[in-house]
């Protein structure tokens, strides 16, 4: 929440500085790219860096190159003195962001998909049933050159799928019924056809025995 905060003002002062040093649009264009461009090119290293130190040093140097920044714009108010800001603004914030994702992320992994579905159909809906519901993990590895660098992880909510589970078997239940319905009533209607000479032949022979 404090990066946030501290990325986004420091971006709203480094285009109220640039304008009171008469940038021209250009170079103000260039000064809030540098706040992307940057860290998109970096983000890699970045999350390599934080799964191989863990988080705490990652989002401390995170946090501190954006007070360096903030206090690099306000002590040198010239465009250079505001082009390395913003870099180190760009950069200090993706690096604490990806450092704070990656912490969140290992200190409840999810339960996977995958274990779900090996267990026995009854296991299945009674996780899926479970009160409050629960988030399952799916998880893919992302590889660049062959070689994985990281991973994407995609919650799927137990909550969506038993509310799709119960659209579907309401509408299988709904044919079920149907087809015992109309089951029935052929049942009822052939046991008629054949039943009928069998009461006729009884009839029959109910009056012969009577003479």
């Amino acid at each position: 929440m404090l990066g946030h905060v501290a990325f986004a003002g420091n971006r709203f002062t480094l285009t109220l500085q640039a304008v009171a040093l008469k940038a021209s649009p250009l170079a103000i264009g260039i000064l809030m790219s540098l706040l992307m461009v940057v860290p998109m090119v970096l983000s890699i290293h970045m999350g390599r860096w934080a799964d191989r130190f863990g988080y705490a040093r990652p989002a401390a140097l995170g946090m501190v190159m954006l007070a360096a920044a903030g206090l690099l714009a306000g002590l040198m108010p010239s465009m250079p003195a505001l082009y390395a800001a913003s870099v180190f603004i760009g950069s200090g914030y993706t690096l604490a962001h990806v450092a704070i994702n990656n912490a969140v992320g290992q200190l409840a992994p999810a339960r996977q998909l995958a274990d779900l579905l090996a267990e026995s159909p009854i296991a299945q809906l009674r996780a899926i049933y479970a009160r409050g519901g629960q988030t399952l993990e799916v998880q893919k590895p992302l590889l660049l050159g062959g070689e994985q660098f990281g991973s994407i992880r995609v919650g799927v909510s137990t909550l969506l799928i038993a509310s799709d589970l119960d659209s579907a078997l309401g509408s299988a239940l709904v044919t079920a019924l149907l087809a015992l319905g109309v089951a029935t009533f052929v049942a009822v209607f052939l046991s008629g056809l054949i039943l009928r000479p069998i009461h006729v032949i009884r009839s029959g022979l109910s009056r012969l025995g009577r003479g």
